[in-house]
Formats: structure tokens, C-alpha cells, sequence
């Protein structure tokens, strides 16, 4: 599942490639389901039919936070996709709603993202060059639900040992606290 904007700096095409691939393996116990909107999803939505896919289900964008979190415990992994290298020094919600819902992520950039979750064994690192890399991660997770289970599980723990808010502000206050003492 992706969900977010759907613009030229997202790289959902990578995506539709990869669902084009998995069609062509005859995986149609593999979908893909898109939420968000934006400049590019009407071009996303023509590259489904033209390729007559039934594996992609395009969703309207969801503006609540709460939903969101239904919407990602209701799926079996998340991706992360982006077109562009500078999008390695993001900090992407998506990523953080998947980790804190105990969901795989799929991640198509290196940096501190990609290697956040395959250090943690909490998702696949793809090639951002490669959308077989995607359809290939997305047929090793449906094919080993133990795997995606434990790499859900390690996502949620990761969420929880690194990124919980209250932990988050005990950082912040300490750097904030380092700062003003060596001021």
C-alpha cells in the first residue's frame, strides 16, 4: 500500500511498473493499493488501463491522521516511494505511520531512511533504478507471510525504541538543555 501525493517527486510509476510485472507473472494474489491524489494521479490512472491492470486500486487521499492509522493496519506493507537521490535526507510520515502500525516498509532510497530499515530488518531496500526490485519484494513477502510478520513486528519495535514522541522529546530536550549550558 502507498498513500500520500501522488506528484512528480513520489515516482509512482516505479509502482505501476512493478504492478505491470507482477500481472505478467500471473501474481494476482499481489494488488497494490494507492490513496492520495495530487498532479500525477490521473496519469498513474491512464497507465492502469492502458496496461489493463487489475492489480491497482487507486483510493481518494485520506485528511485524517486517525484514519491513516486504520487504513495502514488494514494492509500487509507499506512502500515508500520516491523518484529523485535528495529525497534520501526526507523524513517521510508514511514511513513512520508503517514502522508505528508494524508494517513492512519497501523503501526505494538509500540514506538514513534505507538503511534504517534493512539495518532493522523492518522492510526491503530497493533499487530506485529497478522496479523489479519492487515486484520481486512484493512476491517474497506474499510468499513468506512469517517473514512479513516478523519484519512487522521488528517495525513496531523500532517505532516504538526510536520514534515514540516521548522519547523523541526527551532528545530534544536534552540537546536543548546541552545547548543552553555550553551557551
Amino acid at each position: 500500500m502507498y498513500f500520500g501525493a501522488m506528484g512528480m517527486a513520489n515516482g509512482l510509476d516505479y509502482a505501476i511498473e512493478a504492478a505491470i510485472m507482477l500481472a505478467e507473472r500471473g501474481r494476482d494474489d499481489v494488488a497494490l493499493v494507492l490513496h492520495g491524489g495530487g498532479g500525477k494521479r490521473s496519469e498513474l490512472e491512464d497507465m492502469v488501463r492502458e496496461y489493463g491492470l487489475n492489480n491497482v486500486i487507486f483510493s481518494d487521499i485520506v485528511p485524517d491522521k486517525a484514519e491513516v492509522a486504520g487504513i495502514v493496519a488494514g494492509c500487509d506493507a507499506c512502500m515508500t516511494i520516491y523518484r529523485a537521490a535528495r529525497e534520501q535526507t526526507w523524513s517521510p510520515n508514511k514511513m513512520f505511520d508503517a514502522l508505528a502500525a508494524g508494517k513492512p516498509v519497501l523503501i526505494n532510497v538509500g540514506g538514513w531512511l534505507g538503511e534504517t530499515i534493512e539495518n532493522n530488518d523492518c522492510g526491503l531496500q530497493l533499487d530506485p533504478h529497478s522496479p523489479e526490485t519492487l515486484a520481486d519484494a512484493l512476491e517474497q513477502l506474499a510468499d513468506d507471510p512469517e517473514m512479513c510478520r516478523r519484519m512487522g513486528a521488528n517495525a513496531r519495535g523500532l517505532a516504538e525504541r526510536e520514534f515514540a514522541r516521548d522519547k523523541l522529546a526527551d532528545r530534544l530536550e536534552s540537546v536543548f538543555m546541552e545547548a543552553v549550558t555550553n551557551a
